[in-house]
């Protein structure tokens, strides 16, 4: 997994698309079996050789996009986290925290 800067001097990760896109196809052969199974042309050990070697194949770039979604989402809530401590504060002493810090600055 990579990173891509962003505004605010975070990373946000990415991960090759054409891998990804090389998963979502792999996903087709899963859903192949599968409809093959249901009309009584494919077995259970077909269907599971199958989602093993997907798997087995697919597991790294997955495992990149589950980090990074987590990542992505870890992010965003510390974003609003800190937005909401804000308007708490602000609601609290009545001047946003930026404010009061420079005031506090300014009286040493």
């Amino acid at each position: 997994m990579t990173g891509q800067q962003v505004p605010g001097g975070r990373t946000e990760p990415t991960i090759g698309l054409d891998r990804l896109a090389d998963a979502e196809g792999g996903l087709r052969s899963i859903q192949d079996v599968l409809r093959a199974a249901e009309a009584g042309r494919a077995d259970d050990a077909e269907v599971s050789s199958v989602i093993a070697d997907y798997w087995r194949t697919h597991r790294p770039v997955l495992r990149e996009a589950g980090a990074a979604v987590l990542e992505l989402l870890r992010l965003q809530t510390l974003d609003a986290l800190y937005r909401w401590r804000e308007q708490v504060n602000a609601q609290l002493v009545g001047k946003p925290r930026d404010e009061a810090a420079r005031d506090d600055a300014s009286e040493s």
